[in-house]
């Protein structure tokens, strides 16, 4: 919908009407086109109303009655650069090549920097150049409509958790499927970024293993885990497998390898998309993402805002921001969120850091809570100006941090201590490349392997159960303990239930800790005296973004 200012404005009873009209649409409940119709006639000469009522047109797929109200606009705003080049967005619907480009570089005549004019001519050589090139395949997959058996399963899942059930009839809804486990980046908030390791895409077993015995009940899957989803080389067939199951689809991305192709293709799928943005200024995106170009992110943001904007009679998709909340970045939370409404991004999710005992843990803002929630006001607010959905931890507690820092603590916990309930591990798998099953995508903790046994199996078996019993416990599993998941028992932020621990629940996880130490030593003993030796890890073979090679090797590998 345009924003450009009315060149007439409204009064005040055709104002309440227009803004009535916007709602249903955005609800979904109306395309808006007869009501808006309606106000044009009445106010014939209102600029903002022949912008919204041009959207609407374009959303409808009637790309002609579209640009003839673009013209209208330009006969009262000539020099309006917005209406111009949707203008020519228009024309690229059609299929007139020609005028749109011609439309595009008359806006960049006037205006050089105009990103979505320079986009435009960038996408209709795109276009051109396919054209001579390889028949285009792509279609538009259709809306998910979830089965019977989906519908039955989610309304008994849903029972099952309410009721605290640790043996279930259902299967889960939603599913994290790992597409891959390599990454162009080694950002500083992620493991990967100190050290070696291997990396690996799904392997065809599990996700044949999947595709029979979990996804004839799933309705959400996420095909993101530990790397960059579209490095996978059998990325497509699993969206395509997702898809064609009825699946809403979910991934997290850097956005560094997409291009015209791939987002157009995804535009007109039913996937909801994050692209992880850390910082609003280049020196600090650059800094915590290594490996990244900020420049180059830009860029595709810029592409995907076009893409919208061209295919808006078809476009299912839906973008959002994820961001890590850092001591460094904290403050550009608020232009992250500006960043977020300039390229049509519509929800932003923060997440707390997840400290991965090294030295970036200084990061972590539960060591400067006033600062963070001050950030996070500040980010809302803006937020709230601009239109744009944000999802915050809960606010960071300035008495835990320095109850965190006292000596004396009381002997039992605060009734307090969580959040709220967390339903992963009656919802949502996380099935590893290896085939591997962990509880969510917050834990390293494996259930089982389904190299071993049927999924079926895990669900139920005894692991699943007393982690089922556990999560809702005085004491949880460490990594449910440690959860930065804004779903998870934290709400978000784990350094606020911590400092209201008491010293005999501390006393559980040190014990805890001791005795799974000791437990991997005799089961190593027991293991050698049997003759028997563990499964060898696999060797690294990725290092700072890139396959590992004798050149690229760190002095440590693996460390």
């Amino acid at each position: 919908m345009s924003t450009a200012s009315p060149a007439t404005a409204l009064p005040p009873d055709a104002r309440a009407a227009l803004d009535a009209v916007l709602e249903l649409m955005r609800a979904g409940k109306s395309d808006g086109i007869a009501e808006l119709s309606g106000l044009h006639e009445q106010h014939p000469d209102s600029t903002e109303l022949i912008g919204h009522l041009a959207w609407a047109m374009a959303h409808a797929g009637r790309y002609e009655d579209s640009i003839a109200l673009c013209r209208r606009y330009l006969e009262l705003q000539p020099a309006n650069i917005e209406m111009r080049w949707r203008l020519a967005d228009r024309l690229v619907n059609l299929g007139r090549w020609d005028e749109a480009e011609a439309a595009y570089r008359a806006v960049l005549a006037e205006a050089p920097g105009n990103e979505d004019a320079a986009m435009g001519v960038r996408y209709v050589e795109f276009v051109r150049r396919r054209a001579q090139g390889r028949p285009r395949t792509s279609h538009r997959p259709e809306r998910p409509t979830p089965t019977d058996r989906q519908k039955e399963n989610e309304a008994l899942n849903r029972r099952e958790f309410d009721a605290g059930s640790l043996r279930l009839q259902s299967l889960p809804p939603s599913l994290y499927l790992e597409s891959t486990t390599k990454c162009n980046f080694y950002c500083r908030t992620c493991v990967k970024g100190y050290g070696a390791y291997h990396a690996e895409d799904l392997r065809e077993p599990i996700l044949e293993k999947v595709r029979s015995e979990v996804l004839p009940t799933n309705t959400r899957i996420s095909i993101t885990g530990f790397g960059e989803p579209t490095m996978a080389g059998n990325f497509d067939e699993i969206l395509a497998l997702a898809i064609e199951n009825g699946s809403t689809v979910h991934f997290v991305t850097n956005a560094s390898l997409l291009n015209f192709e791939r987002i157009e293709h995804l535009t007109r799928c039913p996937v909801d998309i994050a692209i992880s943005i850390d910082g609003a200024t280049k020196e600090t995106f650059e800094e915590i993402r290594a490996g990244s170009n900020f420049d180059l992110v830009l860029e595709k943001l810029a592409m995907i805002r076009k893409l919208r904007d061209l295919h808006v009679s078809e476009f299912f998709s839906r973008f959002s921001f994820n961001f890590v909340a850092l001591r460094r970045n904290i403050d550009e939370l608020p232009d992250v969120v500006r960043l977020a409404h300039r390229f049509g991004i519509g929800h932003v999710h923060v997440a707390d850091y997840a400290p991965n005992e090294n030295e970036f843990d200084e990061e972590s803002l539960r060591h400067e809570p006033a600062r963070a929630n001050a950030a996070l006001d500040e980010a809302r607010r803006v937020a709230a100006e601009l239109g744009v959905r944000l999802s915050t931890p809960v606010p960071y507690e300035e008495t835990a941090a320095k109850s965190s820092r006292a000596k004396r603590r009381p002997l039992f916990s605060a009734k307090d201590r969580f959040a709220q309930k967390c339903n992963s591990p009656w919802r949502e798998p996380y099935i590893h490349t290896d085939g591997r099953v962990s509880p969510c995508c917050a834990s390293g903790q494996y259930l089982g392997n389904l190299n071993e046994q049927s999924f079926a199996q895990i669900w139920n078996g005894w692991r699943y159960r007393l982690l089922r019993w556990r999560v809702h416990s005085p004491i949880p599993r460490h990594e449910c303990r440690v959860c930065f998941v804004a779903w998870g028992i934290n709400g978000g932020n784990a350094a606020n239930a911590m400092a209201k621990e008491g010293l005999l629940v501390r006393a559980w996880y040190a014990g805890e800790e001791r005795f799974k130490r000791f437990a991997k030593r005799v089961l190593a003993i027991l293991r050698r005296m049997r003759g028997g030796k563990a499964a060898p890890a696999p060797e690294p073979n990725f290092y700072r973004g890139r396959p590992l090679t004798e050149r690229n090797r760190p002095a440590e590998p693996g460390r």
